[in-house]
């Protein structure tokens, strides 16, 4: 079809070949963010991506002869797709701007299931993609057609590239996965650059289905809803060739309310199956395996479950005055003792009006009793209890596990009204939709007691933090309890309507939106003109210009309050898109001071104090825009050995950066692969870079790209004599060097990454406070040092050749290094001290050894 006219006034897109060559007369479709959002929603379940809805039916036109496209001006920024040849690309464009678009080759695969004798139809398949060394990711998800393909387009924008966070090496994979718990998993690797038009074919077994019903213990069909699955058996050693999400294999269905048994399909034939069933009210799940399915494709095996022995099902009936049945009704169900809610779930009833609900069993002899409770908003307005809500509360003893206990009849009556009134806001006018619910006030609880002279300790087997509870804890103060079957909204005219028996106990009624600011009143029923006037929130809003090379939310915008009882600190992160324009909310009325900070710094970038916020939208001018493009600096640096060539360099870089006011701060950075990426808001800054193995280095750069010269060392020699031959020829032992002054420079480092946001913390090992060597065949060990000077040396020695065994150590003295290995220091080994220390350690490993083979302890001799 001819392209359509475009009208000027939008953001200009170019379009180039994958080569980087203008591509003329692209088919170039579009849509506003906002559009695409709007159909994927009303997609009815189909997930379908973003460039694809595009494609299908975003507005059209063709690119120049210089492959460029003016678009329409709006206000949600576009989604453009663009296709030329055999290439294909999608970009986001804000509202105005120019924007390049960069074609990529177009790729497309294939997928074909089939049982061994023709096309398995309708079966869910996904594609996995995963880097070596890593788990993988599901990257589409989809079912095959009725010829048992799947067709997946545009796999280039599905797979994840490697990023800066992978290892060089890392190897890139894929596999087509079969969803379906099956034994072994069904699974073909492939090429993810695919050169072939070939299918990648899935070789399914017969599969046939599961018919689960769900009973009480007594054998009577429960009516609970419930969820219903089953999954892959347990991962085996050949999983790990490819590991894939045991939770992509798992199929599960939602059982309706009612007695009927519910299908599970995808069930393969000739093997058991653990299924189980989890059910609302109750935290346990439970299990059962069915026998073998066998038959043809097809074939049905069927498997009942019983709630587990700790569960009991609560069961009854509801009635409404006359006898006439409450069926087909949600009703909430509250569990009460004494004054305090214990429990509160929904039922809902069948055409007769019973209903059953699984719980965990109290066997306690208390003051039980159960509430029920229905909303008809039907109910004639001349009607007693005009409420609409209806309810009734039946005394209950205790209800064991394992057992089935009968409520019976419920007859439920018109339920008085508590409260009722009005929610406005600070203008006056009606909010609709406020949240008003009654409160139950909890009691402070007492000091826990503790015997006198007594403490307890618990210790973490898996780290060296301990928890100690020296004496009895502070009692805490009283707190409020919302009552859910005590909640309802405003309507039209901010007018609300709360019908119930009275809770025991002191009460309260709170109303609150996300939009304002909550308020409560004490109820003291009957409570009909209760009125609640809620402060809108703050918003505050405003626009930060910054350097196009930032990433998003590197920058921050904090609102920190005068005053405690304004609330808290709120901060929202700078994205690129919509122009680095920001929104903070909710915020009390209130006098606050803002702060522009930047990710890994210390200090902010812009400080604006006196920012009066009111209710409903505020802006300043001083922020609105505040522009950042020249008072942020980027440095770029790159690791050089002496002859010039790079360096694959990990490790911590240390800045010290000086204001506008002269006060120095100081950040910490680090490199990675030998590239660095600083940040910072000062034209100039003192690095330092130092490590294990190489010279400190410190200089001062300006902003822009610099290449690092760094000298490496060559480590000390250290002898010790005797070492490997009272160690044995398999221990593994190394030989620690701890620096014993000041190096100089910090003891240890930590910062954020400034374009991940991932924090990193570099040890003292890393900064040339410590180092070592492992001891070889030899006595001779080298130790890479970053300076010359007086250190302790200590021998450590493992119970075999891992270093997942025991350790012990011995010092053996203060002993001057230098690094360059120009001379050797030779160390005399304090031989029966560290015999001894071995003997030591070579029991308590047997000792362990003992413990896990479960074999009897011996007596050591001395």
């Amino acid at each position: 079809p001819a392209a359509p006219a475009v009208a000027s006034g939008g953001p200009r897109v170019q379009v180039l070949h994958p080569g980087g060559a203008p591509a003329p007369e692209a088919w170039v479709a579009f849509l506003s963010r906002d559009e695409c959002q709007r159909r994927r929603a009303a997609a009815d379940g189909r997930d379908q991506p973003p460039y694809e809805l595009v494609d299908e039916s975003g507005q059209r036109a063709r690119t120049d002869a210089d492959g460029r496209v003016a678009l329409p001006g709006t206000d949600s920024p576009w989604v453009v797709v663009a296709r030329a040849g055999d290439g294909f690309g999608v970009l986001a464009a804000a509202a105005s701007g120019d924007h390049v678009l960069q074609l990529a080759r177009d790729e497309q695969v294939e997928l074909y299931a089939r049982f061994a004798d023709g096309a398995a139809a309708a079966v869910p398949v996904a594609v996995c993609q995963q880097w070596t060394k890593s788990d993988s990711k599901t990257i589409w998800s989809g079912e095959t057609g009725a010829d048992g393909r799947a067709t997946i387009r545009h796999f280039q924008l599905l797979r994840e590239d490697a990023g800066n966070e992978r290892e060089p090496a890392a190897e890139e994979r894929f596999a087509a996965v079969l969803r379906v718990p099956t034994t072994p998993r069904v699974l073909t690797e492939f090429d993810g650059r695919r050169t072939t038009d070939e299918a990648v074919e899935l070789l399914v077994p017969d599969l046939g289905k599961l018919q689960v019903q769900l009973l009480c213990h007594t054998g009577v069909p429960l009516l609970s809803a419930a969820r219903v699955g089953f999954g892959a058996a347990a991962r085996s050693r050949e999983d790990d060739a490819f590991p894939v999400s045991r939770s992509l294999l798992h199929r599960s269905v939602g059982k309706p309310v009612g007695a009927a048994a519910v299908e599970l399909p995808y069930a393969q034939l000739g093997r058991p199956h653990r299924v189980y069933a989890r059910f609302p009210g109750a935290r346990r799940t439970v299990y059962a395996t069915t026998p073998e399915a066998t038959g043809s494709r097809g074939a049905v095996a069927h498997v009942e479950i019983s709630p587990h022995p700790e569960h009991a099902v609560l069961a009854g009936r509801l009635l409404l005055a006359g006898g006439a049945a409450v069926g087909d009704t949600r009703a909430t169900l509250t569990i009460w003792r004494g004054e305090r809610v214990q429990y509160t779930t929904t039922v809902t009833t069948i055409a007769d009006g019973r209903w059953d609900c699984v719980v965990t069993g109290r066997s306690d002899a208390d003051d039980w009793r159960v509430e029920l409770r229905i909303e008809r908003p039907d109910a004639p307005t001349d009607e007693e209890g005009a409420t609409g809500a209806f309810g009734a509360v039946v005394p209950f003893g205790p209800w064991p596990g394992g057992a089935r206990c009968e409520v019976g009849d419920v007859l439920l009556q018109p339920l008085p009204e508590l409260a009722a009134g009005v929610v406005v806001d600070d203008l006056g006018a009606a909010v609709v939709g406020a949240l008003v619910t009654v409160e139950q006030e909890v009691p402070a609880t007492a000091p826990a007691t503790q015997p006198a002279g007594e403490r307890s300790v618990l210790t973490l087997s898996s780290s060296s933090r301990t928890n100690r509870s020296r004496g009895p804890r502070a009692p805490s103060g009283p707190t409020w309890r919302g009552l859910r079957a005590l909640t309802t909204t405003t309507d039209a005219d901010g007018a609300f309507q709360l019908a119930g028996f009275l809770p025991p106990g002191k009460l309260r009624v709170r109303a609150d939106t996300r939009e304002h600011l909550a308020e409560t009143r004490p109820l003291t029923p009957p409570a009909s003109d209760l009125r609640f006037v809620l402060a809108r929130n703050g918003v505050f809003g405003g626009r930060v210009v910054l350097p196009g090379w930032l990433p998003d939310r590197a920058v921050t915008v904090t609102l920190t309050p005068r005053a405690d009882e304004q609330g808290r600190a709120r901060s929202e992160g700078v994205k690129a898109a919509g122009g680095g324009r920001f929104s903070i909310e909710p915020l009390r009325q209130g006098v606050y001071d803002a702060t522009i900070t930047m990710r890994g710094l210390q200090e902010p970038l812009v400080l604006i104090p006196d920012i009066l916020i009111r209710p409903g939208d505020q802006r300043d001018p001083r922020l609105d825009p505040v522009d950042l493009t020249a008072a942020v600096f980027r440095y770029e640096l790159r690791a050089r050995d002496a002859g010039g060539r790079a360096m694959d360099l990990d490790g911590p870089i240390h800045a010290r950066l000086q204001g506008r006011d002269g006060s120095w701060s100081e950040a910490g950075f680090r490199w990675q692969g030998g590239r660095a990426e600083l940040i910072t808001a000062h034209p100039v800054a003192e690095l330092t870079f130092f490590g294990r193995g190489f010279a400190p280095l410190r200089q001062v750069y300006a902003p822009g790209t610099h290449d690092v010269y760094l000298r490496t060392h060559r480590p000390a020699l250290v002898d010790i004599s005797g070492a490997r031959s009272l160690s044995g020829p398999d221990r593994k032992v190394r030989i620690s060097a701890i620096l014993k002054g000041d190096t100089g420079y910090p003891s240890s480092l930590s910062g954020t990454d400034q374009l991940t946001g991932r924090r990193f913390w570099f040890p003292r090992w890393d900064l040339g406070r410590s180092s070592g060597g492992w001891l070889g065949a030899t006595d001779l060990v080298e130790i890479p040092l970053m300076q010359a000077g007086k250190y302790e040396l200590i021998f450590r020695a493992h119970a075999n050749e891992t270093t997942r065994t025991p350790q012990t150590q011995v010092s053996l003295g203060e002993f001057e290094l230098t690094p360059g290995g120009a001379t050797t220091t030779t160390v005399e080994l304090a031989s029966q001290q560290v015999a001894d220390a071995l003997q030591q350690l070579d029991r308590k490993w047997q000792q362990q050894q003992e413990r896990r083979s479960g074999a009897p302890r011996q007596r050591p001799r001395d």
